[in-house]
């Protein structure tokens, strides 16, 4: 924990195959489905994978330019990782609910692109939290605890920033060969603890 954030590097040791693709797809449609229906209702986009409708192409989150998406990709990923790893007060949490459904750039982007396919265009990132996670008693199957992530990520990592954004116990150690570096932080916007009755 730094401050509000609580931080982990990851560090990807070996390359990406179709297995670690065809694992992580379900969690990426869960966590898109509800923005998926919204956003297409609005645009009036058939959700049928075999609509050929005018629109068909402007789907929801494969039309969006390529920033737009690695912001989204991140976002998830830190929803999973809050998920995997107990590193947020030692709690088991569960994430209902993603809210991709408030990015309203992102929701008039796919409408004008539905009506005008040529109309392509980057977009500003989604402001505020990314995801709302939730500490459950076993036991009771009562929300305990309660919190509002949010994703940052870095594309450049230097000494300097891993020293200043990212330490474990003063420590951080960039592995030389990796495939794949990731400083993973979600910011604790909310940390909610139910009064006891």
């Amino acid at each position: 924990m730094n401050g509000s954030y609580g931080h982990l590097l990851f560090e990807q040791a070996i390359p990406n195959d179709q297995a670690v693709v065809d694992e992580l797809r379900p969690y990426f449609e869960s966590a898109h489905l509800d923005a998926r229906e919204v956003f297409h209702r609005t645009a009036r986009i058939d959700l049928h994978p075999d609509a050929g409708a005018p629109g068909a192409h402007a789907q929801y989150p494969t039309c969006l330019p390529p920033t737009a998406k690695k912001g989204l990709f991140w976002e998830v990923m830190t929803g999973l990782m809050t998920q995997a790893y107990q590193f947020i007060g030692g709690h088991q949490w569960t994430i209902p609910v993603f809210l991709f459904r408030y990015h309203a750039e992102a929701e008039a982007y796919i409408f004008d692109l539905a009506r005008d396919p040529p109309r392509v265009r980057e977009i500003s990132g989604r402001h505020g939290n990314d995801f709302i996670a939730l500490a459950i008693d076993p036991a009771s199957g009562e929300v305990v605890r309660f919190i509002a992530g949010e994703a940052k990520w870095r594309a450049d990592l230097t000494p300097s920033v891993m020293d200043t954004k990212c330490s474990v116990n003063g420590q951080v150690r960039l592995a030389p060969g990796c495939e794949a570096t990731m400083v993973f932080g979600t910011r604790l916007t909310a940390d909610f603890e139910p009064p006891k009755a």
